[in-house]
């Protein structure tokens, strides 16, 4: 299997603070993707949250529909004409109860799980690497450091070794050190 998509934990500073995916956005001057970040991640929760209510909702629906065959007990003797009537009734109701508290917890549990799958990062992995070279880069500029951080001998340098095969079948495993 080819790596679909990979992210990494940005961070900023020394020492390294993690940024969360729109923290990384603002770093980089692009409000434009922390605000669809943060819109995508509402629409996200909003359908975690909604799916897990109806799905709730369908389950108590069924719990407490109660036993309606227990009514015929209370209404009719076993051996009266009326009985066969209301049990029948009760286990038709009882079905219909059933049926629609599954049929209701079965679509929220799909919308539920449908939302753990939508995106909150509006950027490719690729891009998101490009974004923050540039804002290094720039960076680096404006303090007037030379252009390549990570040449031997650069204060505060860190080196970084990467191995990725996303064209080999390793699941999308990635190692990387830093030193």
């Amino acid at each position: 299997g080819a790596v679909v998509a990979s992210w990494s934990q940005p961070f900023q500073g020394s020492p390294a603070n993690p940024l969360s995916v729109t923290e990384f956005f603002d770093a980089v001057d692009r409000p434009d993707l922390a605000a669809s970040s943060r819109r995508r991640s509402t629409v996200k929760w909003s359908l975690v949250a909604a799916g897990a209510a109806t799905a709730t909702v369908g389950a108590v629906y069924v719990l407490l529909g109660g036993d309606s065959a227990g009514k015929c007990d209370t209404a009719y003797t076993t051996t009266s004409s009326g009985y066969s009537t209301c049990l029948d009734q009760a286990t038709a109701s009882d079905t219909k109860r059933l049926t629609t508290g599954l049929v209701i917890s079965g679509i929220g549990t799909a919308v539920l799980v449908a939302a753990l799958f939508i995106p909150t990062n509006p950027a490719s992995p690729q891009e998101a690497y490009d974004m923050a070279q540039r804002h290094n880069r720039k960076l680096r500029e404006s303090l007037g450091l030379p252009g390549d951080a990570t040449q031997r001998g650069a204060p505060g340098a860190r080196w970084f070794a990467r191995l990725d095969a996303p064209g080999a079948n390793l699941g999308g495993v990635s190692v990387g050190a830093a030193f």
